[in-house]
C-alpha cells in the first residue's frame, strides 16, 4: 500500500412583476440510494461532492466519473482541497477524527490516513490553510466529550493540536471560515436565541477574542448559521428566523472583524411552511460572488412569492439563490434565482463559486434520486433551467455586545494510520441545458 503524505416582518418585502431566464446546465450523476449531498468543493477546474448515502459517507469525484466509499464506522462531516490533496473530519464510535490524502491515493490508489480525537465527539466543520512557513494547518470546530463546542487546530509542522473551548455551555459553533490573517468560527446561545457570536483566532499564534451580537430584529434564530467571507475585512453571518408565531425570515448580518463594531443586518420573510417543518433547514449555504460583490443565499423559498407563481404542482418550497447586495442605504434591489424542469422543483443543498458569476450548487434529483450539479451563469440569457425574480428589502442595524475570550485547554499530537476505501466507476448525464 503506498503511503500516504500530509503531514417590521414579512411584509418587508414586495414582489416584482418580472422574470427572466439566466442560462443554466442541471447534470445528473448516477449515483443512487438514501443520499444526502451535504457539501460541494471545485479545485483545479473539477468538482468534488460530499455526500451521505444510508449509512456509508461518500466523495464523488465528478469529472472523472469516481465516488470513493468510505467505510461505515466513518462518517465524515466536512471536506477541503488544498492544492493536489484532500482533508475530511467528521465521527467515529463517537470521536472525532481527521483525515488527509493526495487526491490520486483516494481516488485511484483507494487510500488515505486518518487519526481519532480522543477528547471530543465530533469533529463537523473545518478549514484548511497553509501559513507563512509553508505549513499546513487544520482548523475544526466539534463537540468534546461533554457535548460542548470546541475549536480545534493542528499544525503539520509540528504534529501538534490544541483544543480551545469558549466555557460557555449554552454556546453553540455552527460555522468555521478564513479571512484574511484569521479564523472566525461563528456560532449561537442557546438561552438568547436573538444573538450572534464571533470568534477571531490568529492563525499565526491563536490568540483570541470575540463579540456577541443582537441580530438587530425582533425574531429568534431557530437553525444553525452559515457565513462567508465579504469585501473588506467584512464577514456575512446568515441564519433562519422565526417571530414564535406563524413565520420565518431570512438574516444576513454583515460584520467588520477588524474591529468587530456594529453590525448591519437585512432581512426578508415568508409565511412559516408547516408540512415538514423542523425536519431540516430552509438556509441551505452561502457564497460571496467575488465579481460583483453579491451574497449569495442558497434556500428553500415559497414558490407563491415568485409573480407570477410557479406551478402548484411544485413542492411548497422551491430551492432558490437570493442574490443579495453587501449593505448600503434605505431599500434596495434583489434578486430570486429558482430552478425547475418540467414543472418539478429540484432540491439543492450546497453552493460554491466556479468563477466569476458563475455558481454551482448540488443536490439529489426528485424523481430518479440521482445526485444532481446545478451549474448557472448570472451574466447570460438562458433556457428553462432557471428563472429569476426581482425584489425588495429592508435593512435594519444590529448593537454588539463584548464576551470573554476563549481559553486553551489541551494540546495532543496527531498519530496518523493508513486505511482504505473502495472506489467505483460512474456516469454524468446531462438533463437540462
Amino acid at each position: 500500500m503506498k503511503k500516504l503524505l500530509f503531514l417590521g416582518i414579512v411584509s418587508l418585502f414586495s414582489i416584482q412583476a418580472f422574470s427572466q431566464s439566466i442560462s443554466s446546465v442541471v447534470e445528473d450523476f448516477d449515483r443512487l440510494g438514501d443520499i444526502y449531498t451535504q457539501k460541494i468543493e471545485i479545485s483545479d477546474n473539477k468538482t468534488y461532492i460530499l455526500s451521505q448515502n444510508g449509512g456509508y459517507s461518500e466523495i464523488y469525484n465528478v469529472d472523472d466519473l469516481l465516488v470513493a466509499i468510505f467505510p461505515s464506522y466513518l462518517t465524515i462531516k466536512d471536506f477541503k482541497i488544498l492544492g493536489d490533496d484532500i482533508y475530511f473530519c467528521g465521527t467515529s464510535a463517537c470521536l472525532g477524527f481527521i483525515a488527509k490524502s493526495s487526491i490520486n491515493d483516494l481516488f485511484y490508489n483507494n487510500s488515505y490516513s486518518w487519526d481519532n480525537l480522543i477528547e471530543g465527539q465530533s469533529l463537523n466543520e473545518m478549514e484548511v490553510y497553509m501559513d507563512a512557513n509553508q505549513s499546513i494547518n487544520i482548523a475544526c470546530i466539534g463537540i468534546d466529550n461533554f457535548g460542548d463546542p470546541m475549536f480545534f487546530h493542528y499544525k503539520e509542522s509540528t504534529n501538534i493540536y490544541n483544543i480551545i473551548k469558549s466555557g460557555d455551555t449554552t454556546e453553540v459553533f455552527d460555522d468555521i471560515i478564513l479571512k484574511g490573517n484569521y479564523i472566525v468560527t461563528i456560532g449561537r446561545k442557546s438561552n438568547s436565541l436573538r444573538d450572534f457570536i464571533l470568534r477571531v483566532y490568529d492563525k499565526n499564534n491563536l490568540s483570541t477574542w470575540g463579540r456577541r451580537f443582537d441580530n438587530g430584529t425582533n425574531w429568534r434564530y431557530i437553525n444553525r448559521l452559515i457565513a462567508d467571507t465579504v469585501d473588506g475585512n467584512n464577514i456575512a453571518v446568515v441564519g433562519e428566523a422565526e417571530d414564535y408565531g406563524a413565520n420565518l425570515i431570512t438574516i444576513a448580518s454583515f460584520v467588520d472583524i477588524s474591529n468587530l463594531m456594529a453590525a448591519v443586518s437585512y432581512w426578508f420573510g415568508s409565511p412559516k411552511y408547516i408540512g415538514n417543518y423542523g425536519e431540516y433547514k430552509h438556509i441551505r449555504d452561502v457564497m460571496y460572488s467575488t465579481a460583483d460583490r453579491k451574497l449569495l443565499v442558497l434556500e428553500e423559498y415559497p414558490h407563491t412569492f415568485a409573480s407570477p407563481p410557479l406551478p402548484p404542482a411544485l413542492t411548497d418550497l422551491v430551492s432558490s439563490v437570493i442574490v443579495l447586495d453587501i449593505p448600503g442605504n434605505g431599500v434596495l434591489k434583489r434578486d430570486m434565482i429558482y430552478s425547475y424542469i418540467n414543472g418539478i422543483d429540484h432540491k439543492f443543498n450546497s453552493l460554491t463559486e466556479k468563477e466569476p458569476y458563475v455558481f454551482v450548487a448540488t443536490g439529489i434529483n426528485p424523481q430518479s434520486y440521482e445526485v444532481e450539479k446545478w451549474e448557472g451563469d448570472r451574466m447570460a440569457s438562458g433556457n428553462n433551467c432557471s428563472i429569476m425574480e426581482h425584489f425588495d428589502l429592508l435593512e435594519n442595524n444590529g448593537y454588539p455586545n463584548p464576551i470573554t475570550n476563549v481559553i486553551l485547554v489541551y494540546s495532543a499530537e496527531i498519530k496518523w494510520v493508513e486505511k482504505e476505501i473502495y472506489n467505483l466507476n460512474v456516469v454524468l448525464d446531462l438533463i437540462c441545458d
